[in-house]
């Protein structure tokens, strides 16, 4: 799952024409838990306030509307490299001094990778999950994010952007059942 969102990274931002000017780091991590949400805390990707967004996998609607998480994506974007970032990627420019407006943009950085991570899993034959919209906060989620409990690990891929570790992804993912050949004819 590591390799396949660090694929959809680069595709994100490679469509915007920014390149990543190093491989990614992938690092196997433990999962901090509390009370069955995944700690996510900024500080611990780079020393300077740091902004965060999340979004939360579902094997499909019913557990989405039961809150039976199987599985999260986070983003982490150091707050003073977000609005530059955004600029890179050529979206419309943001009020670096606007703490809304920066987590917002960092959210929708989030879903947009999100989107093509889900996208790829299903080009390669797993299930099609359902996304939550996503969740945005400055240096840390006070409660953590829902994760799927039975997992102890996660991953953490580094990005690099003009030779700067810029963009921290995680995933934690449970085992994603691939689709039955039906569905993937339908697909076709």
């Amino acid at each position: 799952m590591a390799i396949l969102l660090a694929g959809a990274v680069r595709k994100v931002f490679e469509k915007q024409g920014l390149k990543l000017t190093a491989k990614p780091i992938l690092e196997k991590k433990p999962i901090i838990e509390f009370m069955r949400r995944m700690r996510i805390f900024g500080m611990e990707k780079f020393p300077t306030p740091t902004y965060i967004a999340s979004v939360n996998f579902y094997l499909n609607k019913k557990e989405m509307e039961h809150h039976q998480t199987f599985g999260v994506i986070c983003l982490y974007v150091e707050q003073e490299y977000m609005a530059r970032l955004i600029k890179l990627l050529q979206y419309p420019e943001i009020d670096e001094d606007d703490e809304e407006q920066l987590k917002d943009a960092c959210g929708a950085l989030c879903n947009l990778i999100s989107g093509q991570f889900r996208s790829d899993l299903s080009l390669m034959g797993y299930c099609e999950m359902e996304m939550s919209h996503f969740s945005s906060y400055r240096n840390s989620a006070l409660m953590g994010v829902p994760f799927y409990f039975k997992l102890l690990e996660k991953y953490e891929i580094s990005f690099f952007i003009r030779n700067e570790k810029r963009v921290v992804m995680e995933v934690s993912m449970g085992p994603v059942p691939r689709q039955k050949k039906e569905e993937k004819k339908a697909f076709l």
